[in-house]
């Protein structure tokens, strides 16, 4: 990473640090879940590369963990009674939860703009990071949200994310399925909703084994 890269790296740091413990303070299992979504993000891309993707540099790897870190912070505008209910949403509910990727990505806008209004920074690190978390609820076959991206329409950090994502919906609190389900789950998905390359590279290097 080079040292403009460290000094932007810095700043949205201070950007980070920020939304998460407003996160957490509004909604601790949220919080909880995309730690978890960090770590499994962080396992994939260590392994990018090998069999998938080119290997990623250290600034497009900070990208992907803050895309995972970030990727539900829309949801602070989401009563916190509804996040944390494990029942059935009624259909306002549901499309007013659907609104937070968008809002997601205003949040990250205004804050790195506010932080600094150098171009370069918002184009190669605010604007990647706010795009990850608008398209991370979209499906590779196109039937997400909010734009009902395909493929590699959407951009690879949502991708990954979206991966990570999924498996850690699987193994907590409202599914509570064991290692080995949740795996299956992302191998039924694999082409569906998922990436296939990044599900099989999941497969590959026995990754999420914590």
């Amino acid at each position: 990473m080079n040292q403009r890269s460290y000094e932007w790296k810095s700043k949205f740091d201070r950007i980070d640090k920020y939304l998460t413990n407003a996160l957490r303070l509004h909604s601790g299992d949220t919080f909880d879940h995309s730690e978890r979504v960090e770590r499994y993000c962080n396992e994939i891309i260590c392994c990018s590369g090998l069999n998938v993707y080119s290997p990623m540099n250290e600034p497009q790897k900070y990208i992907v963990k803050e895309v995972a870190r970030l990727h539900d912070i829309g949801k602070i505008i989401i009563p916190s009674s509804w996040i944390d209910n494990d029942g059935p949403l009624n259909p306002f509910q549901h499309a007013w939860i659907k609104t937070h990727s968008f809002v997601g990505y205003l949040i990250v806008i205004s804050f790195g703009y506010m932080l600094s209004r150098d171009l370069n920074f918002m184009n190669d690190m605010v604007l990647p990071i706010a795009r990850g978390v608008l398209y991370s609820h979209e499906t590779y076959e196109g039937k997400g949200y909010p734009r009902r991206l395909k493929g590699e329409e959407i951009p690879i950090e949502a991708r990954i994310v979206r991966v990570a994502d999924d498996y850690d919906a699987s193994v907590t609190r409202k599914n509570m399925l064991d290692r080995t389900k949740a795996l299956e789950g992302l191998k039924s998905a694999s082409g569906t909703r998922l990436d296939p390359r990044i599900v099989q590279l999941v497969f590959d290097n026995d990754l999420f084994t914590t």
